[in-house]
């Protein structure tokens, strides 16, 4: 029975990581009562946190990133070992509030403060930094800093997921700076090579999401539909949230570009309240975001 919570706690982060957000929210309230029933368990709780946060970093929940930070922080001031995590989720808050020199400031705390591969926070880190290079068009940065990454792991016996990733921030710059095959063709091995392993939920829809981005990049409508279409089936199916809304600005791009229609792409599945959208959503984040 003291395991019990623990075993909640897993599946809870098994159904964030595969992009099932109400299921890991139904996951998350059996942990907190049991949580209290057991208190014994509580200790074996507590380093499952980081887990829950770094997934609340790439799906983009503001709110639950919050909450975790105020979690983290507690233990970082009693351990310095934590420390580094701290720097790097509070950058990732920044980064998705739009504070992007703060964003940076934070996460440069942690690569400064761990050596490379000798610290978990590192990778962490070294994912969010080299996106937040690509969201600041530093292109040719984000590019050096990934070959370094990949060159260190390489070196250390590395071969984690979470580095993969940063392979599809590197073809998206490649696209960027003028070498679409190079960056497309890279996005599909990792897709390949995903599949193969049978990666699921956001890694691979992160993985989609990049390819539909290059397709507006590059004026390909086809690629467009048949990968906006997969990004779709991941993030949308049991979601009103950041993913669905990360959904819909891929189709906001897409309609700048006028690429396609957002009709096109077909409505999401969480319900109808979604298309009073754009500017509900918009309006509703910035709401939120001052209060934090």
């Amino acid at each position: 029975p003291n395991y019990t919570a623990l075993g909640w706690q897993v599946r809870m982060v098994a159904h964030l990581y595969r992009g099932e957000s109400r299921q890991a929210g139904e996951c998350r309230d059996r942990r907190e009562l049991l949580a209290i029933q057991n208190v014994d368990s509580n200790m074996h709780l507590v380093t499952g946190v980081l887990y829950e946060a770094y997934a609340y970093t790439l799906i983009g929940d503001l709110l639950e990133l919050r909450r975790v930070l105020d979690i983290v922080s507690k233990y970082a001031e009693q351990h310095p070992g934590w420390r580094p995590h701290l720097y790097y989720l509070q950058g990732s808050f920044y980064a998705l509030r739009g504070e992007n020199d703060q964003a940076k400031a934070e996460i440069e705390k942690t690569l400064s403060s761990v050596s490379p591969g000798e610290h978990s926070a590192w990778w962490c880190a070294i994912v969010h930094y080299v996106r937040l290079l690509l969201e600041l068009c530093e292109y040719e940065r984000a590019k050096s800093l990934r070959e370094r990454a990949i060159s260190h792991c390489e070196a250390k016996g590395i071969g984690f997921l979470f580095i993969r990733y940063v392979e599809l921030v590197l073809a998206l710059a490649e696209i960027k700076t003028g070498d679409a095959t190079r960056g497309i063709a890279r996005i599909h091995r990792y897709i390949e090579q995903a599949q193969s392993e049978g990666v699921q939920g956001i890694f691979l829809g992160y993985a989609f999401e990049s390819r539909a981005r290059a397709a507006i990049w590059t004026d390909d409508r086809e690629a467009f539909d048949k990968f906006a279409k997969l990004t779709a089936d991941v993030y949308l199916p049991g979601n009103c949230g950041p993913l669905a809304n990360r959904y819909h600005k891929l189709l906001r791009e897409a309609q700048e570009a006028q690429l396609t229609p957002i009709r096109e792409t077909g409505a999401p599945q969480c319900g109808a309240e979604l298309p009073l959208s754009s500017s509900f959503f918009s309006i509703a984040t910035t709401a939120i975001r001052a209060e934090l």
